[in-house]
């Protein structure tokens, strides 16, 4: 009698980690932004304020996403052009994302350039995990991870705001 009652005890706790899995996941569907200011002259040929880098996340509920990195000019509304995307699929254990992507930059290199053409494969099959909270009543998405890929601690946090 223990064993059947220790196997629905099992079995209940299983589904209730499944069903807490399955709302984050319906949690961040949606898309995100990071926004941060480019100081004059920081990026050849721009010398004036009103510039932004904005980091986007698209998660969408068949656990795609999609992610760019672009240029925007805050006086005119408009993308001044690309620098990288990533695009490929994702998974939420408790409080880590498990990202798996293929990386897309706009000149086909690392290096930090702004391109209106379409970007160019940089790698494929990028494995990248990292811990993450939602906040404000999930307006506001935190992602914590290393910058130091030697260090397995996280220690920079970065807050994107929900868009839609």
């Amino acid at each position: 009698m223990k064993k059947v009652y220790l196997l629905i005890i099992g079995i209940v706790l299983i589904g209730c980690e499944k069903d807490e899995i399955n709302d984050i996941n319906s949690e961040i569907i949606g898309t995100w932004e990071w926004k941060v200011s480019i100081l004059p002259g920081e990026v050849e040929g721009y010398n004036e304020d009103g510039y932004y880098n904005i980091r986007e996340y698209k998660f969408n509920s068949n656990k795609t996403y999609e992610s760019k990195l672009y240029f925007f000019n805050e006086n005119t509304q408009e993308i001044e052009g690309y620098h990288s995307k990533e695009i490929g699929t994702y998974r939420i254990v408790n409080d880590t994302i498990f990202r798996e992507f293929d990386l897309y930059y706009s000149n086909g290199t690392a290096e930090y350039e702004v391109v209106t053409e379409d970007s160019l494969l940089f790698e494929e099959n990028v494995e990248y995990r990292h811990y993450f909270k939602l906040k404000d009543n999930d307006s506001k998405l935190t992602f914590k991870f290393s910058v130091d890929f030697e260090r397995p601690d996280p220690t920079t946090e970065i807050d994107f705001i929900r868009i839609n």
